[in-house]
């Protein structure tokens, strides 16, 4: 009874805490109200619940504040609803997602197909990130499937391309020095993951060349992918998003420029709701606050490539087909670059990997015999 007490009050005060900070928009919320000013009730079909919800609870004078208060925190709660559900929800980070009547009309821009031209030529850079509980190089477990297919296939197979591995250490006084001290202090206390996440996007950005996690298979030589115009890898995963265990790109990319941006806005959004306090969350608020954050890569490979951010393809389902349709269109416009590469994956038939009857090759082996679990804490599988 004592820890559910405990966990109410923690629960109570991190509603305050936010409620408090909201007053600092208390006088805006009252000069708006006073200012009279009618607004056009057919804008509320394109808000969300929860914007509806604050919209209803502007307060309209000093005497209705901590009414708004009260009804900020049932906005909160359903805020809170809509995230656990994983249900739609906006964002300052970018414009509104936009649903087309007609994804077929979509083509990449022009304009950043020209970027793309102009670029420097994609560099010979492969990028990981190892680190286990003794400071060991990945190599020290060569032998095991996921590695020796894997990350050992990537060296070998590339002997032309400059190898670089980097363990947390190295992670961290690179993002420091590449992001604003507000933000390293919102990052610093985060478990490996969610560093590695804007680390690579960084070192793509800043550097250029390949980037892929361990427990990725590789087989197939860069010399027989890249072409003289390649800029930019772009699978997908499945027809869910964009894949992100593997980056590639010339250096300067507003793409990635663009996907720093809004992952480091998602953070401090999630910031404002107490969810970087690293050392209090369990494994799923660990694994959702990460998901969302790097989920920013979809919202900004839109937005760069058609001009506006755009729900994914499950937003877009033909028949129910879980956004096939929209997943073979996006990528056949993707194919039409000549200076960007895409590929619909699976774990056994990758954009740099043709690994038939792969699927007995995962990283559980790896990670057991490193004694690591979850970058979550939570048990290997």
């Amino acid at each position: 009874m004592q820890n559910e007490l405990v966990a109410e009050k923690e629960e109570l005060e991190e509603d305050i805490s936010v409620l408090n900070g909201m007053k600092s928009v208390k006088e805006e919320h009252i000069e708006e109200s006073d200012v009279g000013v009618d607004e056009d009730e057919n804008e509320d079909e394109d808000l969300s619940p929860t914007d509806k919800c604050l919209k209803e609870s502007k307060p309209k004078g000093k005497e209705e504040w901590e009414d708004f208060q009260s009804r900020l925190k049932i906005c909160q709660d359903e805020f809170r609803h809509i995230r656990k559900h994983k249900l739609p929800y906006r964002t300052a980070c970018w414009a509104p997602d936009e649903h087309l009547d007609d994804f077929t009309t979509l083509a990449v821009s022009e304009n950043y197909n020209e970027i793309l031209k102009n670029l420097p030529p994609f560099e010979k850079k492969i990028h990981i990130v190892w680190q286990d509980n003794w400071g060991s190089d990945v190599w020290k477990y060569k032998n095991i499937d996921m590695v020796k297919y894997g990350v050992q296939n990537l060296q070998d197979m590339n002997p032309d391309w400059e190898f670089f591995s980097y363990n947390l250490k190295d992670m961290e006084e690179y993002i420091e020095k590449k992001i604003a001290k507000s933000d390293w202090d919102m990052i610093k206390g985060a478990p490996l993951v969610p560093k590695s996440d804007i680390f690579r996007l960084l070192k793509i950005y800043y550097e250029g060349g390949f980037y892929q996690d361990v427990d990725r298979l590789y087989n197939i030589p860069f010399s027989k992918i890249l072409t003289n115009d390649t800029k930019l890898l772009l699978p997908t995963l499945y027809d869910v998003t964009f894949a992100s265990d593997m980056l590639g790109s010339s250096r300067g990319n507003p793409l990635y420029k663009r996907t720093i941006e809004t992952y480091l806005c998602k953070l401090r959004e999630q910031a404002g709701e107490g969810l970087t306090e690293w050392g209090i969350l369990d494994s799923s608020q660990l694994h959702s606050v990460a998901t969302e954050a790097m989920g920013t890569y979809f919202a900004a490979v839109m937005e760069t490539l058609f001009g506006r951010p755009i729900w994914g393809p499950i937003h877009h389902q033909v028949d129910e087909d879980e956004g096939r349709a929209f997943g073979d269109h996006v990528r056949k416009v993707i194919s039409e670059s000549p200076y960007i590469l895409t590929h619909r994956e699976v774990w056994c038939d990758l954009i740099t990997s043709k690994h038939p009857n792969c699927e007995g090759i995962t990283k559980k082996e790896l990670f057991d015999a490193a004694k690591l679990k979850q970058w979550d804490g939570s048990d290997n599988e």
